[in-house]
């Protein structure tokens, strides 16, 4: 369990300017459940976390070197570069996508 209160917790600038909820301010003012975040969080500002976590997926699974074929510069190639990884490491699916989405 991680603490009593979420304003408890560690701070999450990815979803809270301050790293805690505004209610924080307050505990007392604070629903049960943790408020929804108030900043938008760009998970493609990290590229590198994104990126070792794909590596780390297909380690761990040991989808071997995934063959890095060139499709072409486009979208469209891209898009078939990453459907052939998925289906080489359908375990990494969800970080494969991710490099996807922020590839474009």
């Amino acid at each position: 369990m991680m603490g009593k209160s979420y304003c408890t917790y560690s701070p999450d600038k990815t979803c809270y300017a301050t790293g805690w909820p505004a209610c924080c301010e307050d505990e007392d003012t604070c629903p049960e459940e943790r408020p929804e975040c108030d900043v938008e969080y760009d998970k493609c500002a990290d590229f590198d976390t994104l990126e070792a976590a794909e590596k780390a997926c297909t380690e761990e699974h040991e989808c071997g070197e995934l063959e890095d074929v060139n499709f072409g510069p486009d979208c469209a190639g891209n898009k078939e570069e990453h459907c052939a990884e998925i289906k080489a490491c359908s375990e990494c699916e969800e970080e494969i996508r991710a490099m996807f989405d922020c590839e474009q």
